[in-house]
């Protein structure tokens, strides 16, 4: 997937979940492996994801049991996009 397509995944992500933010879980910084897809952008390549908990500032609300991959990750917390070869 390009990156105008990753952006528009986890775009699509955040405004469907209604959430505003989405936190690692700090019992469970390390990354584990997954043949699961990743619930932010949808990639369903086998990976290391994240256990993560949105917040959804509209209900004051946590949302919990996210698997997120890598490249959102580094996109959400740094702004960084994906490297594509």
């Amino acid at each position: 997937m390009n990156n105008k397509e990753f952006k528009k995944r986890v775009n699509h992500f955040f405004k469907v979940e209604g959430i505003d933010s989405l936190s690692i879980l700090d019992d469970e910084p390390e990354p584990f492996f997954s043949k699961n897809y990743c619930h932010c952008c949808k990639n369903q390549l086998a990976g290391d994801r994240y256990s993560c908990n949105g917040y959804n500032s509209k209900t004051k609300e946590i949302q919990e049991n996210y698997e997120v991959c890598q490249d959102c990750i580094q996109y959400i917390y740094n702004n960084i996009l994906p490297v594509k070869n």
